[in-house]
């Protein structure tokens, strides 16, 4: 990502001001203690997680100042965390240092895709529509080229050195590899190309070359990822990292060492875009190649918006290092509570967005959605990540009463 890197008197004063501030909240001893119980829980045995997702709303909490894209995205990074901790009070952590990830690309078979976006009565594009540029698929598929991926090593540098210039006697700048973080979806890269209708439609019309593109997809990918474990670009991801759909990784478990291998690593996948299709078929179709994937990571978290409950038994359930799960708005929550209890992996609940994202917040109605959910879950190891929420209608308050409400909720009816 080429970024213009000279940064303003102005907002080089701001941002070594708002660094300051981020590094005395990421001391406060409440981090600390989040950090502990972070990794009790990941090692399934500690008390249930709170995280409520704010990237999508933080126009309405608060204000952005800078203009340069660095300057902005530091900004981002630092602001996101603190307005967090004033007005959220959920269980994420602030650490003391920024990470520079490394400019890692990969471009699947070296094709481009297409899509458009919309613009809602706010006049947000918060969806998108996908133009298929697939006209007859088994002569596409003969047609594809090898994927193509590199690192440019060069603008990594010049970005940590001048991250370095700007905060870096205040906060650490370390190193850090996003490229995998909502990467594993060989499903997602499928309907990128050619829409989901066609998608669905061609499992009928053509499954042998469907069974191939997803088998040919999954190479490219493993291939990928291996090229970065061989060139040294992946990152320890045991701390305050991504594990998958907004959990956290902290983990004991996993101990990267030098250089970082995937088997030392947590892995995010998910199939969102296979919720038309029958248990049957995503066995036949889907989880080879998920199943594939998963071995080479050490913990696997899977899932994102689709339901999972129809496809534990024979296949989501059989996936190597599987710690979490994600239930949907669109999960059966007992049937799926019951089937995470017994495998000892975590419910990592999605309560639905409209609660807290449309009018006033109804907040007996909250109560009870929460309350479906630990019951559901009690007896197992849960976490409620509050995710896919894009306004709170200019009321501030909404997220830490939200919050506060689930705490309650958990204390009521988990033991």
């Amino acid at each position: 990502m080429a970024q213009e890197l000279t940064v303003s008197a102005d907002e080089r004063e701001y941002l070594r001001e708002l660094a300051k501030r981020y590094v005395e909240y990421a001391h406060k001893p409440d981090m600390a203690k989040r950090v502990a119980k972070w990794t009790a829980h990941n090692e399934l045995r500690g008390e249930p997680m709170v995280v409520f997702e704010n990237w999508g709303v933080m126009h309405e909490l608060t204000t952005f100042r800078c203009q340069n894209p660095l300057a902005r995205w530091l900004e981002s990074v630092m602001l996101t965390a603190v307005v967090n901790e004033d007005l959220v009070g959920d269980d994420k952590v602030i650490t003391p240092d920024i990470a520079v990830d490394w400019q890692v690309g990969f471009k699947l078979f070296d094709e481009d895709t297409k899509s458009h976006r919309g613009t809602d009565n706010k006049g947000r594009q918060v969806g998108f529509h996908i133009d298929s540029v697939v006209a007859d698929f088994p002569t596409w598929l003969a047609g594809l080229k090898p994927s193509i991926y590199g690192v440019d090593r060069d603008a990594t540098l010049a970005q940590h050195e001048a991250v370095e210039g700007l905060i870096g006697d205040i906060v650490s700048v370390v190193r850090g590899n996003n490229s995998l973080k909502w990467f594993a979806s060989p499903s997602s890269s499928i309907n990128f190309f050619m829409g989901m209708e066609s998608m669905l439609t061609e499992m009928m019309d053509h499954p042998d070359e469907m069974k191939e593109l997803y088998r040919r997809i999954t190479d490219d990918m493993l291939t990928f990822m291996h090229w970065q474990e061989r060139e040294g670009l992946l990152t320890a991801d045991n701390g305050n990292h991504y594990a998958g759909a907004g959990s956290y990784g902290f983990s004991r478990e996993l101990k990267p060492g030098q250089p970082v291998r995937l088997s030392e690593k947590w892995l995010s996948l998910f199939s969102q875009e296979t919720v038309g299709i029958s248990p049957a078929m995503f066995e036949e179709f889907v989880y080879p190649s998920y199943a594939r994937l998963a071995a080479v990571a050490g913990l696997t978290y899977f899932g994102c918006c689709e339901p999972v409950h129809d496809i534990w038994d024979n296949a989501i359930g059989k996936l190597h290092g599987l710690r979490k799960v994600s239930v949907s708005p669109w999960c059966d929550e007992t049937r799926i509570g019951e089937a995470l209890r017994a495998a000892k992996v975590i419910y990592s609940r999605k309560p639905s967005p409209n609660f807290v994202g449309i009018g006033t917040l109804d907040e007996a109605a909250w109560a009870d959605h929460i309350a479906t959910t630990v019951r559901a879950a009690r007896g197992g190891h849960l976490e409620i990540i509050n995710r896919d929420v894009y306004t709170f209608e200019h009321d501030k308050t909404k997220p830490g009463r939200a919050v506060r409400i689930i705490r309650e909720q958990i204390e009521k009816w988990w033991k």
